[in-house]
């Protein structure tokens, strides 16, 4: 058994489809955390997630027990949009490092709240963009940087799923819910690495679902600086997409998929302005392994790529600019022209 140390980890809502599937599993096989209790409101669920974990995994009835656990120096929080505050926040006052599931918050105000108070207890929080540890945003990166479609022009993506669970939290406006915070935010997110800067506006438009309060449909313009921009889309309507695509002055980069699964390859296709095009493949990668890794060897003193809080908060300002113009049907202002 290796003497190696490890980050000791806590995840809260373990009903939650990506905590059981993907955060869970990884921790598992991380060599650099380990999973030392796990929270659920049901109670049966926390003890048999806990003892599938077992190495002394201790099961807790609510959040507030793991919290309070001074063994834990990291928490998980996968729980629904709206509830990632208050618990982020309490975990963050009472010593813990936290990564939380995008979206980080539900407003911009909110993330600035968190960002203060990991900044007052001198812990970290990151927001879990798991996608953004994949090869495949380095190699598209890499191509980009060394010229290789020219100067972008333009940038489009899109991210959708067909969401048809009437009760899943992602259609309730109490829970945070609404295609633009469950997908749009990747979407946005993606746009904003591209660029590597800031939109200055946004216009919208969205299709509501009166009788939920929700937005199942939200297109928008990004607009960057010397007139470059971004049209995005997201749905719960539309069959399931992550695809972006970086058009230059020389020529373009698509991604058919940028949100993969562990067992996915993911690929990518370069196009030359004579029409020829050249495809390239990247290994299967599991993100979430990665992504906690890195969080683990940061908290342990390593220089690890996390990412963070200011890119979430900034990430945070456009989403909510795009929702306000989508209800007012404005332009709205998010940078200096």
């Amino acid at each position: 058994m290796s003497d190696k140390r490890k980050v000791r980890w806590g995840v809260i809502g373990t009903t939650s489809h990506v905590a059981r599937l993907s955060a869970i599993p990884a921790m598992l096989r991380s060599e650099h955390a380990e999973l030392v209790a796990v929270a659920s409101r049901d109670a049966a669920h926390a003890q048999e997630v806990a003892t599938s974990v077992g190495n002394g995994c201790t099961p807790y009835a609510n959040y507030d027990a793991l919290i309070a656990d001074d063994r834990i120096e990291a928490v998980y929080i996968p729980l629904p949009n709206s509830l990632h505050i208050g618990w982020a926040i309490e975990a963050m006052n009472n010593g813990k490092h936290v990564l939380c599931e995008q979206p980080l918050s539900v407003t911009a105000a909110e993330a600035e709240e968190m960002r203060e108070t990991a900044e007052n207890n001198g812990v970290l929080i990151s927001e879990s963009f798991s996608y953004w540890y994949h090869p495949l945003q380095r190699e598209v990166a890499h191509a980009v940087q060394n010229g290789a479609i020219g100067t972008i022009k333009l940038v489009r993506v899109s991210v959708s799923f067909l969401q048809s669970e009437w009760n899943d939290y992602r259609r309730s406006r109490t829970l945070g819910g609404g295609a633009l915070l469950d997908c749009g935010t990747h979407a946005v997110h993606i746009a904003r690495q591209i660029w590597g800067s800031e939109p200055l506006a946004a216009s919208a438009s969205a299709v509501m679902d009166s009788a939920m309060g929700i937005d199942t449909t939200t297109a928008a313009l990004m607009e960057f600086a010397n007139g470059e921009t971004t049209l995005m889309d997201c749905s719960f309507t539309l069959y399931s997409r992550s695809t972006y695509e970086i058009v230059g002055s020389e020529g373009s980069i698509c991604v058919p998929k940028f949100i993969l699964g562990a067992e996915e390859a993911g690929a990518w296709t370069l196009t030359h302005p004579d029409e020829t095009w050249e495809s390239h493949s990247v290994a299967p990668t599991d993100t979430y392994e990665i992504e906690i890794d890195a969080f683990s060897r940061k908290l342990l003193g390593e220089d690890a790529a996390i990412l963070p809080i200011e890119n979430s908060l900034a990430n945070a300002r456009v989403v909510d600019a795009i929702a306000q113009s989508a209800r007012t049907g404005l332009r709205i202002q998010i940078g200096a022209s």
